[in-house]
């Protein structure tokens, strides 16, 4: 047995593909020479790394670990700082080092909330030709990106950020007409931070011909805001647009109008997503939907998440006085719990009036568990699958949902 054991024991601590996830906390005793450990036995294989420390001072020799080589194997990288100190130390590694691996990079603020100003990541000092992924929560990147950086970068997250309100900044990202334009981005997700004043100067800040993806965090604008924000994006290559944390009263006024949807000609999957319950979300007036989504020929997929007034929402786009979406293929519900018996009504009289209406066949529906669970789906030939999770919608860049049939 104990031979077993030991040769089990060898096995493991040579197979580099099982240590490829480092991870250390540098306010930690003990978690350095762990982290060290996974760095030299993960050894050829490319790695990710994890670190992270809080707002004690931590020494720069900690990292040491991290030499050249180890480096050039990082193919994702995490920190996680609560002090210009601990972010400048565990960046340290990485300056003017070559990183061909590096895809991802992702740096979070822990200390956001507490009014502080957004510490500046300078992406010059970083040789990542290879980085398509950024994701910044509580800081931002500097203006002066390195072109091979420019040119392979395709996400990109900001997250809870005031930097989001320096328009010359963003003009200077967005811009096709920008030296230091991001041209190759497809995605983009913004988590605004604050309300917007409607003086802000948004109407020349995103101006983009490759991004096909869009996710908006909302929270706590007013109407007039979200629509201030939403004019501000020119975007003719615009495949998916995912709103975060609006109500309905925000939903009808984008519906009804006519400049978001008409500055987004190709857009095909428009999501509207409450990740944050009904306790926090949910108003008493809904305003009718006057225009449904007349502007947007292409549209394939609607989500409605979690949305108060779902059921009056369908009704206005989807009722026996309106006209169905032509290309309309995927029509996915999650109600709030009080709204499910209403909108399981709206849902069906769709199926059972609007069917010879629709140029083709009545949408696929995907529904939530207490949607799915009614006896009236098996008895008609309309196809309906199962949401899994609420959570499964929130990133845009996985927008390829399925269906548990």
């Amino acid at each position: 047995m104990s031979d077993v054991c030991r040769r089990s024991r060898h096995a493991v601590i040579n197979a580099s593909v099982l240590w490829r996830w480092a991870m250390a906390d540098l306010s930690r005793v003990g978690s350095v020479e762990r982290f060290k450990l996974y760095i030299e036995r993960s050894a050829p294989c490319k790695i990710r790394v994890s670190l992270s420390a809080g707002p004690s001072d931590i020494e720069a020799q900690s990292l040491r670990a991290l030499d050249t080589d180890c480096v050039a194997r990082v193919a994702a990288l995490y920190i996680r700082f609560a002090s210009r100190q601990a972010l400048d130390t565990m960046l340290h590694p990485f300056r003017n080092v070559a990183a061909p691996s590096l895809s991802i990079l992702d740096i979070r603020n822990s200390e956001w909330c507490k009014g502080t100003a957004d510490p500046v990541i300078d992406l010059s000092v970083l040789n990542a030709a290879s980085l398509w992924g950024l994701v910044l929560l509580g800081c931002i990147c500097s203006p002066h990106i390195p072109d091979s950086m420019r040119s392979s970068l395709v996400h990109l997250r900001v997250l809870h950020s005031a930097a989001l309100h320096d328009m010359d900044l963003w003009a200077s990202l967005f811009e096709d007409s920008s030296s230091r334009a991001l041209r190759s981005l497809t995605s983009l997700y913004l988590d605004w931070c604050g309300r917007i004043p409607l003086s802000h100067p948004l109407n020349r800040a995103f101006v983009s011909h490759s991004l096909t993806h869009l996710s908006l965090e909302l929270y706590g604008q007013t109407e007039d805001a979200v629509m201030h924000i939403l004019t501000a994006f020119t975007m003719p290559a615009l495949t998916h647009l995912s709103i975060h944390n609006v109500h309905g009263t925000h939903i009808s006024a984008i519906c009804n109008a006519d400049s978001p949807f008409s500055r987004l000609p190709s857009l095909k999957w428009l999501a509207f997503i409450n990740t944050l319950g009904d306790s926090r979300i949910r108003n008493h007036n809904h305003i009718p939907i006057t225009r449904p989504l007349h502007a947007l020929a292409k549209l394939t997929t609607l989500i409605l998440i979690n949305q108060c007034f779902t059921a009056r929402i369908l009704s206005d786009l989807f009722g026996p006085t309106s006209e169905p979406c032509p290309f309309l293929g995927i029509l996915a519900v999650w109600p709030l719990d009080w709204d499910v018996d209403e909108v399981y009504g709206v849902l069906r009289e769709v199926v059972r009036c609007k069917r010879s209406c629709w140029p083709e066949e009545v949408p696929v529906l995907g529904l939530s568990p207490d949607l799915y669970a009614r006896a009236f789906w098996e008895e008609n030939t309309v196809e309906v699958g199962l949401l899994k999770d609420v959570a499964e919608f929130v990133d845009i860049t996985h927008h390829k949902f399925s269906f548990a049939k």
